[in-house]
């Protein structure tokens, strides 16, 4: 998303002397994350205040990067389109929180069949980032472990908070989402033998 002010800062700095030739794609590459996620954060803040919903949205988030990190899921060809994606969920998000009541017995089975589908089929690899062997079973076992984690959250709040148990709800359903959109998107690549 910001390759060319990267680029830039990256070749400044080779100039200046304060990095090595040799570590200029690995810095290019560390700095564009850098700002993809800060503006990613900055993003989710501003749509918070704009709702009236900023802790459940960073809440929300917290609970999405958690589950997310090792499930995988899919993942758009362009950082503008990851983006204004994330920008599209935290609007939705912030909408159902505000006008759908929370119920818990419908909301807990959806959790617990998003729960089911998401232990079931993580991890779920990128198509231009395919997992050897051991990352898959690693990912797999830390992907379990991380929607366990969530899942006792969730029923913890249930008692403690509803608002809460709500927010961890849609985190839990949006993860399921993308996991089993990347699902297809990874199926329909290898059918067409795209890489």
């Amino acid at each position: 998303m910001f390759q060319g002010l990267c680029k830039t800062i990256i070749t400044s700095g080779i100039r200046s002397g304060h990095i090595q030739e040799d570590k200029k794609d690995e810095c290019l590459y560390g700095m564009n994350m850098l700002f993809d996620i800060c503006i990613n954060i900055i993003s989710m803040i501003i749509i918070g205040i704009i709702t009236g919903r900023l802790w459940e949205c960073i809440t929300f988030c917290a609970v999405y990067k958690i589950i997310r990190k090792y499930t995988g899921g899919f993942h758009f060809d362009s950082s503008w389109g990851c983006y204004i994606s994330s920008c599209i969920m935290y609007f939705v998000f912030a909408a159902a929180v505000a006008y759908i009541p929370f119920k818990i017995y419908e909301v807990s089975a959806m959790v617990i069949i998003s729960s089911i589908i998401i232990w079931s089929i993580s991890p779920v690899e990128a198509i231009n980032k395919p997992l050897d062997k051991t990352e898959k079973r690693v990912f797999k076992k830390r992907a379990r472990i991380s929607i366990c984690v969530v899942l006792v959250a969730y029923i913890i709040c249930l008692f403690i908070n509803t608002e809460i148990a709500s927010v961890i709800a849609y985190g839990i359903m949006f993860v399921m989402f993308f996991a089993i959109a990347g699902k297809i998107k990874h199926m329909v690549y290898a059918e067409k033998g795209i890489k």
